[in-house]
């Protein structure tokens, strides 16, 4: 059973890219003994009227009218996508861009995961990836892709571990093997090296690191157990990823990113963000704590 400390809330664009979304978020509730809310952004028709008060009537009768609509349309969404008899959940909406809706809703009801469609890729400023920059609670982006395992990436950092836990559990959840990747960018440390260092200095220090990487999966594996299958690959950590979530079939990729405050928290992790945006199937963005 996953172990969640809040509930799953799921936010749906009233489309088709929010089904899958819904369908996963009911399973993670069910399987964690959590009630699971459903959000939808209204859109902010009307501004603020100063020189024509009574017209304001008038807005609010429209914003009702969207209101009651959009509330018809993800009732039939929620019902169309659910098994009869599953438990429905508490809907909620609000007016506001889809990114700020989101993260208001999260913080109101201390959710324990916020649940995502998968938007088409392309630009910095999709709707899931402003989420993960902000929320304090792991961010799951829904692919419509079914896969044969779930991957989480290890920095081998203790801070790390909970995005591998996260992995183990959901792993179990959806009775699929879980890999482990470790990525290190061999490139880089050659490069941080002064130019008058010889190949051969160059070489030795190549090999250490990558022998200190093979000595730390070792150890990881003794403490996942041999049902874990860990991969070791060399190169920069988004692409390694990548390439690995490709090579298993995965069908979620769990990368953590570095807890942050304030207006840091802006800034989401460049391997996390990487993953976010070019993973071809859904991904689990946990963060971590400093």
């Amino acid at each position: 059973m996953t172990r969640l400390d809040g509930r799953v809330l799921v936010a749906s664009d009233l489309g088709r890219r929010s089904d899958q979304a819904i369908r996963d978020a009911a399973a993670l509730a069910l399987s964690a003994r959590v009630p699971l809310v459903a959000c939808h952004a209204l859109p902010e028709l009307f501004g603020f009227r100063p020189l024509f008060p009574h017209l304001r009537e008038l807005d609010r009768a429209e914003t009702d009218r969207v209101r009651e609509l959009a509330a018809r349309a993800l009732e039939e969404q929620i019902t169309r996508v659910l098994e009869p008899g599953s438990a429905r959940p508490e809907l909620r909406l609000e007016a506001g861009s889809p990114h700020a809706v989101v993260l208001e809703v999260a913080a109101e009801i201390a959710a324990g995961v916020i649940v995502l469609g998968r938007e088409p890729e392309g630009g910095s400023r999709s709707i899931p990836e402003r989420v993960a920059r902000h929320a304090s609670c792991p961010v799951l982006t829904v692919a419509e892709r079914r896969g044969r395992a779930v991957l989480a990436a290890t920095d081998f950092s203790d801070p790390a571990l909970p995005a591998i836990h996260w992995g183990r559990e959901e792993a179990e959840r959806r009775g699929l093997p879980l890999v482990v990747v470790h990525a290190v960018d061999l490139h880089t440390s050659r490069l941080e090296l002064p130019e008058i260092v010889s190949q051969s200095l160059i070489q030795r220090v190549t090999e250490t690191r990558r022998g200190e990487a093979r000595a730390r999966l070792d150890e990881l594996a003794g403490r996942l157990g041999p049902e874990v299958r860990l991969e070791l690959r060399e190169g920069p950590a988004v692409d390694a990823i990548l390439a690995v979530a490709e090579a298993v079939e995965a069908e979620l990729v769990v990368i953590g990113t570095r807890g942050r405050t304030g207006l840091a928290r802006l800034a989401l992790g460049s391997v996390a963000e990487g993953v976010l945006r070019r993973a071809p199937c859904s991904t689990l963005v946990v963060r971590l704590e400093a």
